[in-house]
C-alpha cells in the first residue's frame, strides 16, 4: 500500500513558495549583514527561516495544502529551503515536482 501523492500540491503552492523564498532571502540577508554570519551558518539560517515561515503560515491557516498534509508541508519546507539557499532555481524545482507527480502508488 503506497501513499497517494497526487493531491500534495494545492493551487496556491507555486505562488506561495515564491513568496516564502523571497521573504526568506530578505530576512536571511538582513540577519547576515547585522550579525556577520559566515560559512555554513548562512545556509543553516536560510533553512531555519524558510521552514519557520512555512510552518508558521500553515498554523495561521495562510497556506492551503493538499493531502496528506504532513507530506505537503515537508515538501514545501524542503523546496523553499533549497531555493532560499540558492541550490536550486525554479526550473529545477519544477522538475522535482513533476517527478513526484509521475510516481504511481503501489496497488
Amino acid at each position: 500500500m503506497g501513499i497517494d501523492i497526487t493531491g500534495i500540491f494545492s493551487e496556491s503552492f507555486w505562488w506561495l513558495s515564491l513568496a516564502i523564498v523571497n521573504i526568506s532571502v530578505i530576512i536571511t540577508q538582513s540577519l547576515k549583514a547585522k550579525f556577520n554570519i559566515k560559512g555554513v551558518w548562512q545556509e543553516v539560517t536560510a533553512w531555519i527561516i524558510s521552514s519557520v515561515l512555512c510552518v508558521g503560515g500553515w498554523f495561521l491557516n495562510l497556506i492551503s495544502l493538499g493531502e496528506p498534509t504532513w507530506l505537503s508541508l515537508v515538501s514545501l519546507c524542503f523546496i523553499t529551503s533549497i531555493a532560499t539557499c540558492g541550490w536550486y532555481d525554479i526550473p529545477a524545482i519544477k522538475k522535482f515536482v513533476n517527478m513526484l507527480f509521475s510516481l504511481k502508488p503501489k496497488a
